[in-house]
């Protein structure tokens, strides 16, 4: 069963990664990396490439343009800041 910490796990280490890469890597559906990513996403801790796709200048989130379907969709791990101190 891959997990949330796995994922946070292989981020750390890859820092960009496609959803393809996830799911492979982590033994898993696209769906459950997904899934999983869009969880670290609304802690602030990952977020979709923007420039994933621009043919149209909507974005990766809400295009639905046909070459939209082709492009991968890539996270992106946000580090957390360390204080100073």
């Amino acid at each position: 069963m891959t997990t949330l910490t796995a994922l946070r796990d292989y981020m750390e280490r890859a820092h960009r990664a496609s959803l393809t890469d996830l799911s492979i890597a982590l033994e898993t559906s696209r769906d459950n990396a997904h899934a999983m990513m869009q969880i670290w996403a609304a802690k602030g801790r990952a977020r979709l490439v923007a420039d994933a796709c621009g043919s149209c200048g909507k974005g990766p989130v809400c295009c639905t343009c046909p070459v939209a379907e082709m492009l991968p969709e890539v996270w992106e791990w946000i580090p957390r800041e360390v204080p100073h101190g």
